[in-house]
């Protein structure tokens, strides 16, 4: 009798590797596209991000990364109008262009 050794594993590791491969297009076909806001939402924004800061209220800010939409509570620490960056919690910072909405 011939032992097959490792032959007879290669059609289960080519399961595990499909297994990766559908897992991705799983996780594809959950993006969308990056919402295009018109100038007078962009305005609003803003003016929402100014309100928040000076206040110093809790916010929801909703936003755009990698094809997903993101929601974070947080208070706005500070803001760099030469970088359109809003920095929250812990160093983070979100660039204006990716926040999609605020709410107060």
């Amino acid at each position: 009798m011939s032992d097959r050794k490792m032959i007879k594993w290669q059609p289960f590791n080519s399961l595990m590797n499909s297994k990766q491969v559908v897992k991705e297009i799983i996780q594809d076909k959950g993006k969308i596209a990056m919402p295009i806001l018109s100038d007078d939402q962009l305005s609003i924004l803003e003016e929402k991000i100014i309100l928040a800061y000076e206040s110093g209220m809790k916010v929801n800010i909703t936003y755009y990364k990698n094809g997903y939409l993101y929601l974070i509570n947080t208070n706005i620490k500070s803001i760099d109008k030469t970088n359109r960056k809003v920095f929250i919690k812990n160093n983070q910072y979100l660039y204006f262009n990716t926040i999609v909405d605020i709410k107060l």
